[in-house]
């Protein structure tokens, strides 16, 4: 059953706040005059505009200046490499419902939103998300490294998250996986098998990972040749979380997340007289420093997903998943341009930022399941668009547990 507590996503708008006031249309058809190019639509977009993408696929979306791109409802989207770079702080950009091959930030002081991105990892040699010297939050999202690279002479799995140079990461209700080991490679000690990438590469220089309700498994090896002398060996498997450095600053707190090793390579039946070497299963967590994740305790993560985009009149779903019965509290911002506060003592971060709403949503049922329809009526006049950022939380015994973030766009129902 859906509620309907009385919140009017309208009246959080100021109407002397800056409009995001311009809506360009993406249509790899060209139907209805839209922009056909994905290129072509970021440069005439100005800073705050909304892209909204049409079924279809497209090339690379590459920003450098603050706009959300979305989706349409219903819509696939295709885009074969996103990068963000050089976001000025006070600045946010969002990225929801895109399937990639592959996803970079870099050198970005604002705050980068990507939500239901999947990362299919089709380029060999790339990351599934690379993130370096920049705030990023993932939500709801899939990051698969490439498999490695049998051209270079020591290959492996790539990353299915790497963080580079003082990278602030939060990952919420995500999927983190390594690249698998190529197979039966010219390696070192005959036909090898690759090692797995790591699920999570940390480079260190401080950088900062908070991850929450998300499952993060290194690469699997890859399968030896043993059917001819010499003999290879099958690569093992990627490390669940791999730190680089010993003695780095980074910090890593962890909430109902689950690192797991990947398999070793398949070494098969020899079909000559040898006795290659098995290989080895990934570490769940490899830190030479000694620091290890943070554990921020056994509250269960509350999960929100925020229906986007939305036309004015419509209603903004908003489901929750958490402890069964938990009193929920939601809160509304309309920026998202503050980097993400870590607050330990509610475990977790706080996400939305001033000028906020906030507002009890009830409790969660018997399952731990709830649903909020949040309406909205017509946006300003001169607004086409705009962003809203929630996060929910719940009380336990007398505390707060702060909940994962979820962002959803208003159009103008003339989109």
């Amino acid at each position: 059953m859906v509620r309907r507590p009385v919140l009017l996503l309208l009246a959080l708008i100021p109407t002397t706040l800056d409009a995001q006031s311009a809506v360009h249309v993406v249509d790899a058809s060209g139907a209805g005059g839209a922009t056909a190019s994905l290129p072509q639509a970021v440069f005439a977009a100005s800073p705050g505009d909304t892209l909204l993408i049409k079924s279809g696929t497209y090339a690379s979306l590459l920003l450098s200046k603050p706009l959300t791109v979305v989706a349409d409802e219903g819509a696939t989207v295709r885009v074969s490499y996103i990068q963000v770079a050089d976001l000025p702080a006070g600045t946010h950009a969002v990225i929801r419902g895109l399937d990639t091959d592959k996803a970079a930030v870099a050198n970005c002081d604002g705050v980068v939103w990507l939500e239901d991105l999947t990362c299919h990892a089709g380029y060999i040699g790339a990351d599934g998300l690379r993130v370096i010297s920049s705030n990023v939050v993932v939500v709801s999202s899939r990051l698969v490294g490439a498999p490695s690279d049998p051209s270079e002479p020591f290959p492996w799995g790539e990353y299915g998250l790497s963080l580079w140079f003082d990278s602030t990461v939060h990952v919420y209700d995500s999927i983190v996986v390594g690249g698998a080991g190529h197979p039966a490679f010219a390696g070192p000690s005959g036909w090898d098998g690759a090692d797995g990438g790591a699920g999570i590469y940390v480079q260190s220089n401080d950088s900062q990972l908070l991850i929450s309700d998300s499952l993060v498994l290194g690469g699997r090896g890859g399968a030896a040749d043993v059917s001819a002398l010499p003999c290879g060996a099958p690569g093992d498997g990627g490390d669940g979380l791999h730190f680089q450095t010993v003695g780095s600053s980074h910090t890593v707190n962890v909430l109902g997340t689950s690192f797991q090793g990947g398999l070793a390579g398949l070494l098969g039946t020899p079909t000559v007289a040898c006795s290659p070497p098995a290989g080895s299963p990934g570490q769940d967590v490899y830190d030479p420093s000694g620091i290890g994740p943070t554990s921020l305790g056994a509250a269960v993560p509350l999960r929100v997903t925020a229906s986007s985009p939305v036309r004015e009149t419509k209603d903004v779903l908003v489901d929750l998943l958490g402890p069964p019965g938990a009193p929920v509290l939601l809160a509304i911002g309309l920026s998202g341009s503050t980097p993400p506060l870590f607050l330990p003592s509610f475990s977790g971060s706080l996400m939305v930022m001033s000028p906020f709403f906030s507002a009890s949503a009830g409790a969660l049922d018997g399952a731990g399941f709830g649903q909020l329809g949040l309406p909205a009526k017509v946006l300003p006049v001169g607004m086409q668009a705009h962003d809203f950022f929630l996060q929910a939380a719940y009380v336990l015994g007398g505390g707060i547990v702060l909940g994962e973030p979820s962002v959803t766009t208003l159009l103008d129902g003339a989109f």
